[in-house]
């Protein structure tokens, strides 16, 4: 089982004899994957080093964008067998720590035996560490492996490029780099129940985190209750045909389910983008698109399962 380690610069102790991944993990994309991969291939113990949320309004002035949840991230590292997932409370101490510090103060001192970073990784007080630092202050203490930029469809392989391709709505892309569907995890809140009038009805998902937000539209999607997955087509906007909102919200159709969700978690899995959202002139127009829609959702997991 992996150990989960929570530390402040005050409090950071050994750990063990340590492959060290570093990076900040946000989406365990192929690239993340490809460093740990290569600390499951050593004889120490393979480890994540990666911060708090905190690291975004502190570093990057803006609010956190979420691909990986923090409990999935847990729950990835986990399977693929990391020993363990070393999280460190970003703060301004830790920001302005000279990249000497911050090797002596935390990558030394947690154990770190084998660092394994991506080509482009930086470190300590104005990112101005360098892997050439990284080598030069190593003083046989440890190892450095670097790994190589990964090209993905002309794009680099990273975190931007994941937030890049959500936001554009292109989640069949985005799913490639994660090498895993788009998870949004959410708990079921009151709607105005027009889906029900309709004979849609949907369940309106209130997300657990500030995860980053899919393009407006509608998408084939999969809806996990209690591990139990069940079809669904989701739509992300203000539904303007009936009673238009203000903001955006997420609902959930859910195909060959009946039940009361209310209150409950599920998780909502995105797989294609149908169409963009539109103001239909009557209510009959919008219905004959869901069923439409349902069928292409339908059609979609039916190709997908034949392959």
């Amino acid at each position: 089982m992996m150990i989960v380690k929570k530390f402040t610069l005050d409090n950071i102790n050994y750990v063990d004899d340590l492959a060290l991944c570093l990076g900040f993990f946000n989406g365990l994309h192929i690239g993340h994957l490809r460093l740990i991969e290569k600390s499951l291939n050593l004889p120490l113990k393979s480890a994540v080093l990666t911060f708090s949320d905190t690291f975004y309004p502190i570093v990057l002035h803006q609010k956190e964008k979420v691909i990986t949840s923090s409990e999935d991230q847990k729950e990835i590292l986990e399977k693929l067998g990391v020993d363990y997932l070393l999280i460190l409370q970003f703060d301004e101490k830790v920001m302005r720590l000279s990249k000497e510090d911050f090797i002596e103060k935390i990558l030394v001192k947690l154990g770190g035996k084998k660092l394994i970073c991506g080509f482009d990784y930086s470190f300590g007080h104005k990112a101005s560490g360098t892997i050439a630092d990284l080598i030069n202050l190593a003083h046989d203490r440890y190892e450095v492996e670097v790994v190589d930029k990964i090209d993905f469809y002309h794009q680099k392989a990273a975190t931007t490029t994941a937030i890049k391709l959500i936001e554009e709505g292109k989640v069949d892309l985005v799913n490639e780099l994660l090498t895993r569907p788009y998870q949004i995890t959410g708990k079921v809140v009151q709607g105005k129940r027009n889906g029900h009038l309709l004979g849609f009805p949907t369940a309106n998902v209130l997300p657990k985190y500030a995860y980053v937000m899919p393009k407006n539209g509608v998408y084939v999607a999969k809806v996990v209750i209690a591990k139990k997955e069940f079809m669904a087509m989701v739509n992300i906007g203000i539904h303007p045909t009936i009673d238009a909102l203000e903001e955006n919200i997420i609902e959930a159709h859910l195909l060959d389910f009946t039940g009361d969700l209310y209150n409950q978690e599920i998780k909502v899995k995105f797989y294609h983008y149908l169409r963009e959202e539109i103001k239909f002139s009557s209510s009959e127009e919008l219905i004959c698109m869901l069923k439409r829609n349902e069928q292409e959702v339908r059609d979609y997991f039916k190709k997908i399962n034949l392959k």
